[in-house]
């Protein structure tokens, strides 16, 4: 019996070094083994959300004709290149910059259009150009609405 237990005993630790690469640490897996090697994770990109928007004048501060699509007044900010955009999420954090197109006429008023990707899962948006915010945009409904800042709307 005491044979039988030292011969078993004599198997097990053979098996340990035979495995053994005398660094101490485990075998690296190899190609005759079968064993596939760990493939790294992939790393997935996160999700981005597409907004338009457009920022412009009424037609009360713009004056529009065939060659001229400018604002006047409190409104001049809006003739200045570049027109910098902000997008700003529920908590306030900005998820977006744009640099606006330029200044074209539209409805008997001016406007200047934007689109950004941005991060997706803010919930709630905004969007500033110098002291003016627009109105809160739901996040489900950007797909469908071009965010609007219109200057003295």
């Amino acid at each position: 019996m005491q044979l039988k237990k030292a011969g078993l005993l004599a198997a097990a630790i053979l098996s340990l070094v035979v495995g053994c690469s005398g660094s101490g640490e485990a075998p690296a897996p190899s190609a005759s083994t079968g064993t596939p090697e760990a493939e790294p994770s992939p790393t997935s990109e996160p999700e981005t959300l597409r907004i338009y928007g457009a920022v412009g004048v009424s037609s009360a501060h713009a004056i529009v004709d065939a060659e001229t699509c400018m604002a006047w007044g409190d409104f001049t900010a809006l003739n200045s290149d570049p027109v910098q955009v902000v997008i700003e999420d529920a908590s306030g954090t900005v998820v977006g910059v744009v640099d606006a197109g330029p200044l074209e006429p539209f409805a008997e008023g001016c406007v200047r259009r934007f689109d950004v990707d941005i991060p997706a899962g803010g919930e709630f948006y905004s969007a500033t150009f110098g002291d003016w915010t627009s109105a809160v945009y739901q996040e489900a409904e950007l797909d469908t609405v071009t965010m609007a800042l219109i200057l003295d709307g």
